[in-house]
Protein backbone atom coordinates (compact mmCIF):
# COMPACT_ATOMS: atom_id res chain seq x y z
CA UNK A 1 0.00 0.00 0.00
CA UNK A 2 3.06 2.24 0.44
CA UNK A 3 3.48 2.73 -3.37
CA UNK A 4 -0.27 3.72 -3.57
CA UNK A 5 -0.15 6.21 -0.84
CA UNK A 6 3.04 7.83 -2.81
CA UNK A 7 0.94 7.63 -5.78
CA UNK A 8 -1.85 9.07 -4.36
CA UNK A 9 0.29 12.07 -2.84
CA UNK A 10 1.76 12.89 -6.30
CA UNK A 11 0.62 16.30 -7.58
CA UNK A 12 -1.78 16.33 -10.42
CA UNK A 13 0.80 16.31 -13.51
CA UNK A 14 2.63 13.73 -12.05
CA UNK A 15 -0.20 11.60 -10.90
CA UNK A 16 -1.66 11.59 -14.43
CA UNK A 17 1.87 10.98 -16.20
CA UNK A 18 2.35 8.08 -13.85
CA UNK A 19 -1.12 6.80 -14.36
CA UNK A 20 -1.13 6.50 -18.18
CA UNK A 21 2.26 5.45 -18.09
CA UNK A 22 1.30 2.22 -15.92
CA UNK A 23 -1.77 2.04 -18.34
CA UNK A 24 0.21 1.68 -21.37
CA UNK A 25 2.38 -0.80 -19.91
CA UNK A 26 -0.60 -3.01 -19.64
CA UNK A 27 -1.62 -2.48 -22.49
CA UNK A 28 1.59 -3.46 -23.70
CA UNK A 29 1.59 -6.58 -21.85
CA UNK A 30 -2.05 -8.09 -22.81
CA UNK A 31 -2.32 -6.41 -26.46
CA UNK A 32 -3.49 -3.21 -27.63
CA UNK A 33 -6.61 -5.31 -29.33
CA UNK A 34 -7.43 -7.21 -25.66
CA UNK A 35 -11.10 -7.27 -24.39
CA UNK A 36 -11.76 -7.90 -21.14
CA UNK A 37 -13.99 -10.47 -20.53
CA UNK A 38 -14.97 -10.04 -17.16
CA UNK A 39 -18.13 -9.62 -15.62
CA UNK A 40 -17.96 -6.11 -14.22
CA UNK A 41 -15.69 -6.58 -11.41
CA UNK A 42 -12.27 -5.19 -10.29
CA UNK A 43 -11.33 -8.21 -8.77
CA UNK A 44 -11.86 -12.01 -10.12
CA UNK A 45 -10.07 -15.00 -8.88
CA UNK A 46 -8.11 -12.89 -6.38
CA UNK A 47 -6.66 -11.35 -9.41
CA UNK A 48 -7.19 -7.81 -10.71
CA UNK A 49 -9.58 -8.26 -14.03
CA UNK A 50 -10.01 -4.98 -15.51
CA UNK A 51 -8.11 -2.56 -16.68
CA UNK A 52 -8.23 -0.21 -14.17
CA UNK A 53 -7.89 -2.91 -11.64
CA UNK A 54 -4.05 -3.65 -13.40
CA UNK A 55 -3.56 -0.45 -13.60
CA UNK A 56 -4.57 0.10 -9.16
CA UNK A 57 -2.66 -2.79 -9.19
CA UNK A 58 0.33 -2.05 -10.33
CA UNK A 59 0.43 0.93 -8.56
CA UNK A 60 0.10 -0.26 -5.45
CA UNK A 61 -3.31 -0.90 -4.32
CA UNK A 62 -3.85 -4.02 -3.29
CA UNK A 63 -6.47 -6.88 -4.39
CA UNK A 64 -8.28 -7.18 -0.98
CA UNK A 65 -9.55 -3.27 -1.17
CA UNK A 66 -10.22 -3.75 -4.90
CA UNK A 67 -11.95 -6.57 -3.97
CA UNK A 68 -14.48 -4.24 -1.77
CA UNK A 69 -15.10 -2.61 -4.90
CA UNK A 70 -16.95 -5.29 -6.28
CA UNK A 71 -20.01 -4.72 -4.44
CA UNK A 72 -19.98 -1.15 -5.54
CA UNK A 73 -20.35 -1.60 -8.75
CA UNK A 74 -23.29 0.52 -10.73
CA UNK A 75 -24.65 0.56 -13.93
CA UNK A 76 -22.85 3.53 -15.39
CA UNK A 77 -19.32 2.53 -16.53
CA UNK A 78 -18.28 6.45 -15.98
CA UNK A 79 -18.51 6.22 -12.10
CA UNK A 80 -15.88 4.94 -10.55
CA UNK A 81 -15.76 3.97 -6.91
CA UNK A 82 -15.85 6.57 -4.06
CA UNK A 83 -12.24 5.52 -3.03
CA UNK A 84 -11.35 6.71 -6.42
CA UNK A 85 -12.75 9.91 -5.75
CA UNK A 86 -11.11 10.30 -2.91
CA UNK A 87 -7.46 9.21 -3.53
CA UNK A 88 -6.97 10.92 -7.53
CA UNK A 89 -6.75 14.15 -8.90
CA UNK A 90 -9.73 15.24 -10.89
CA UNK A 91 -7.64 14.75 -14.41
CA UNK A 92 -6.76 10.97 -13.29
CA UNK A 93 -10.02 10.36 -12.67
CA UNK A 94 -11.40 11.68 -15.90
CA UNK A 95 -9.01 9.57 -17.82
CA UNK A 96 -9.75 6.31 -15.80
CA UNK A 97 -13.08 7.30 -16.41
CA UNK A 98 -13.20 7.51 -19.91
CA UNK A 99 -10.60 4.06 -19.87
CA UNK A 100 -13.39 2.26 -17.62
CA UNK A 101 -16.42 3.45 -19.57
CA UNK A 102 -14.75 2.47 -23.15
CA UNK A 103 -13.91 -0.92 -21.93
CA UNK A 104 -16.90 -1.76 -19.94
CA UNK A 105 -19.38 -0.55 -22.82
CA UNK A 106 -17.96 -3.80 -24.87
CA UNK A 107 -20.03 -5.58 -22.56
CA UNK A 108 -23.27 -3.58 -22.58
CA UNK A 109 -23.26 -3.87 -26.35
CA UNK A 110 -22.97 -0.02 -26.52
CA UNK A 111 -19.93 0.68 -29.04
CA UNK A 112 -19.38 -2.57 -30.46
CA UNK A 113 -16.22 -4.60 -28.30
CA UNK A 114 -13.41 -1.73 -27.47
CA UNK A 115 -10.11 -3.03 -27.02
CA UNK A 116 -8.04 -1.86 -23.97
CA UNK A 117 -6.24 -0.07 -26.71
CA UNK A 118 -8.85 1.97 -27.43
CA UNK A 119 -9.45 2.29 -23.94
CA UNK A 120 -5.78 3.45 -23.53
CA UNK A 121 -6.73 6.13 -26.45
CA UNK A 122 -9.69 7.45 -24.83
CA UNK A 123 -7.89 7.98 -21.60
CA UNK A 124 -4.90 9.31 -23.24
CA UNK A 125 -7.04 12.04 -25.24
CA UNK A 126 -10.55 11.89 -23.00
CA UNK A 127 -12.58 14.36 -25.45
CA UNK A 128 -12.35 11.32 -27.12
CA UNK A 129 -15.74 9.82 -28.36
CA UNK A 130 -16.79 6.51 -29.47
CA UNK A 131 -19.27 6.25 -32.07
CA UNK A 132 -22.08 4.30 -30.92
CA UNK A 133 -24.47 1.97 -32.99
CA UNK A 134 -27.99 1.82 -32.49
CA UNK A 135 -29.07 -0.81 -30.26
CA UNK A 136 -32.54 -2.07 -29.48
CA UNK A 137 -34.01 -3.09 -26.01
CA UNK A 138 -30.60 -4.03 -24.85
CA UNK A 139 -30.35 -5.16 -20.50
CA UNK A 140 -27.30 -5.50 -18.75
CA UNK A 141 -27.10 -9.58 -18.53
Amino acid sequence: MQAWTEFVNLDEHAQLARGLDVMREVVAEFGEDYHYQGAYSYVDENKPSCLIAQVAYRLGLSVEAMATWNDEIVDDPTSLRPGWANDLTPSVLKAFGTAQAIQDARQKGRYGGHSWGEALYGAEYPNYEVEEPEIEDYERP
